[in-house]
């Protein structure tokens, strides 16, 4: 990392250019270094006042007391400053602020050798009162080992009795389908209603950005107007996926992976078999290339969409593309050279050109839920990002712009868009740290699990009778480059300390890490105690907590500590409360995508799902048909409707229709599609159709069991899979 560093720096200096550390860190010294500056500023202003001081860092805490604090090579007298801030809501130590700033005001900014005086402000003229009872509980720990007393708040004279509810589904998608309801059930969409009908502006609350795209589809699937706020959920927007895609595939021919959803999307619209036959198509070009004097080289799936196959061609394996699937090929064609050709145009005016060109301008003010204030709200702050980046950045063309969105989406927890504004026709979903400041009249916390929220290193295992997870352990600085170690930090004080200096031994060291590793993983509960304290006062009115005790793992999830403190505390109503002890140890929505044997021939034990594969005909045994469960099978299709067998299971209740995702695929129909070929997949051949079991294949003559000295013996144990053998 050191030359990378060193790299980054000169850079730096040969572009004349400042970051925000370097502000900090450099105003700070200077300040520190040269008593005039303090004079200066002393003689400008007759007081300070600042606010959010608990998220301060420890740079901005040294400019302070320098500039404004007790100086003895400064003549003017000290400059009378007042700071607002809660050490519960520090919730910014990732990007530097520190919890500690705020306890050492006092001693920093004394006047005279006298302490600051610490005055309370206990009333929230914000929250009602069950809602601050949940919050307080919440913050309970964080009291007693406060440096500085922070009593508990207290409700404004008048305010409601409020309400909170605790919901604890059993798997990912019914907690998501409960919020969406509650926030149904609660949210008056009446633009005329008086200021103290119910409640209006409501939020969906995340630890992570992973969970946003189940909660935004159980929104949009009832019917609720959704606005993703911060650009990490910006940029999984259907509409800003869009963009992207035409834009990477514009920008860099060799983008296969964005091409995909450029020919399944409403441009192209093609099924698998038109997909199949575009395969075949390259590979022929390919093989073409490659026979000539100058080869050409490998002709990706992109080169290949530029020379389309002419009208009535055949693949070996009777591959071919459809005349309508080939008019939309040529549409894309076109729209993607156009494209290119524009590629002069500044960044916001290049997205607005592959806006218009895919038709998102007007598909969503198309949408049901959609209003002429809110449709646009995505695509317009995507347009933000672009004018924002051309603003700032010397290489202001597509390519960096891309590479950095993809940085972005990668890299940065947190990073969100400059301003935040409530929208009360929208249902908002974001972060807590982006919520940080806001308020709404509903708002519903999910992900209130153990190892999720709070977010730490464990998994449940089950002991005894019950599932149990263990002590919270966090390798802080230890894992990875994120982190500064915190004997570097201005603010080690606070932080716990790894004393491997006076380690005399290996075994010793071992010992210290592991004991540093428990006091890192206590001290992310604290924080993770602040970011819970912030989303729960985000409440005005109606405050939700919810869990899922199954997500995609193969171990279940515990609800969260602070769930189980508001409800043993006797706070809010729970309306439902998975309880994992009660239930299998297996993932039933892992169970739900495994294939297993069925108890009628052509059937599924289980009741098919979204992601499931109907049972399909079998063309070559007598068996009414089998049902392989993958939930990676969702291909796009132009074929439309597909009606079952009368013999076969009842498919997944969705149909499908030109242009959409397809929950299924029969093999027995239709070719099969390019990922069958695929190393990933590690299939020779396209599958056919079989029973859901195979029959049992004779066995060869028994060979003894094999062993060896301490080991158990080892004997031949069959595998039911839907794939023939």
């Amino acid at each position: 990392m050191l030359p990378l560093l060193v790299s980054y720096e000169r850079a730096k200096r040969e572009s004349e250019s400042l970051d925000f550390a370097d502000q900090m860190a450099l105003a700070a010294q200077l300040a520190r270094a040269f008593p005039d500056i303090a004079a200066i500023e002393r003689r400008r202003f007759r007081a300070v006042l600042l606010d959010e001081f608990q998220d301060t860092s420890e740079a901005q805490l040294v400019l302070l007391k320098e500039l404004f604090g007790a100086r003895v090579d400064v003549t003017l007298d000290p400059v009378p400053v007042m700071a607002v801030g809660d050490p519960h809501q520090s919730i910014y130590g990732w990007r530097g602020a520190s919890a500690t700033t705020l306890t050492r005001f006092p001693r920093e900014f004394a006047q005279h050798g006298t302490p600051a005086a610490v005055l309370t402000l206990s009333t929230s003229w914000r929250n009602d009162t069950e809602v601050l009872a949940a919050a307080n509980v919440v913050a309970g720990p964080l009291r007693s080992a406060s440096r500085v007393p922070v009593p508990p708040l207290t409700a404004r004279p008048g305010a409601d009795q409020g309400h909170v509810e605790i919901i604890v589904t059993d798997t990912l998608e019914s907690e998501a389908r409960r919020i969406a309801e509650w926030i149904l059930a609660h949210r008056s969409p009446d633009d005329s209603v008086a200021i103290d009908s119910p409640a209006r502006s409501a939020a969906v609350l995340c630890r992570k950005r992973s969970q946003f795209a189940e909660v935004v589809h159980a929104l949009e699937e009832v019917g609720l107007p959704v606005e993703v706020v911060g650009l990490g959920g910006l940029l999984h927007t259907p509409e800003v996926t869009d963009v992207l895609a035409l834009l990477h595939v514009a920008h860099d021919p060799t983008r296969g992976d964005h091409l995909m959803r450029l020919l399944s999307g409403p441009v192209a619209r093609l099924g698998a078999a038109d997909l199949t036959g575009l395969s075949a198509w390259g590979s022929e070009l390919r093989r073409r290339s490659t026979s000539e004097d100058q080869p050409r080289g490998d002709l990706s799936l992109v080169e290949a969409l530029d020379d389309p196959p002419p009208v009535g061609w055949v693949g070996p394996g009777g591959e071919h593309l459809g005349d309508t699937a080939r008019e939309r090929v040529l549409g894309l064609r076109g729209v993607l050279r156009r494209l290119r050709s524009l590629s002069g145009l500044s960044l916001p005016e290049l997205a607005e050109e592959a806006e218009r060109a895919l038709g998102l301008d007007v598909e969503v003010l198309a949408r049901p839920s959609a209003t002429p204030t809110t449709a646009r709200t995505h695509l317009e702050a995507f347009l933000d990002v672009a004018a924002d980046f051309a603003a700032a950045s010397q290489r202001a063309s597509l390519g960096p712009f891309l590479a950095w969105l993809e940085a972005a989406e990668e890299h940065e927890n947190a990073l969100e868009l400059g301003t935040r504004d409530v929208n009360p026709e929208a249902v908002q979903v974001l972060t807590v740290h982006a919520a940080k400041g806001l308020e709404w009249d509903l708002v519903a916390v999910a992900g209130l699990e153990e190892t999720g929220f709070p977010t730490y290193t464990g998994s449940a295992s089950y002991r005894g009778d019950a599932w149990r997870v263990g002590p919270p352990k966090d390798k802080a600085w230890l894992l990875g480059l994120a982190d500064l170690p915190f004997d570097l930090r201005g603010d080690r004080a606070g932080l716990p300390s790894l004393d491997w200096r006076g380690a005399g031994d290996l075994s010793t060291l071992s010992d210290r890490i592991d004991e540093f590793v428990l006091a890192a993983g206590e001290h992310a509960i604290v924080e993770e105690r602040r970011l819970a304290y912030v989303a729960f006062t985000r409440a005005r009115h109606r405050l939700l907590l919810t869990a899922a005790g199954w997500r995609t793992g193969r171990r279940p999830r515990l609800p969260s500590r602070f769930l189980t403190e508001v409800r043993d505390a006797g706070v809010g109503e729970v309306l439902q409360w998975w309880d994992p002890r009660s239930r299998p140890r297996r993932n039933p929505w892992r169970t739900r995508a495994s294939p297993t044997r069925s108890s009628a021939p052509g059937r599924c034990r289980r009741p098919p799902h979204r992601g499931c594969w109907p049972c399909v005909p079998s063309p070559s045994r007598s068996t009414p048909g089998w049902c392989p469960i993958r939930r990676t099978s969702r291909l796009p299709t132009a074929t439309g409707r597909w009606t079952p067998s009368s013999s076969c299971s009842s498919p997944s209740g969705r149909t499908t229709s030109a242009g959409s995702l397809a929950t299924s695929w029969c093999p027995a129909t239709s070719p099969p599609p390019p990922w069958w070929r695929s190393p990933a997949t590690r299939r020779p051949s396209p599958p056919r159709c079989v029973d859901p079991c195979p029959p049992r294949r004779p066995r060869p003559p028994a060979a003894a069991p094999t062993s060896t000295p301490g080991s158990r013996p080892t004997t031949p144990r069959r595998r039911c899979s839907i794939w023939p053998t």
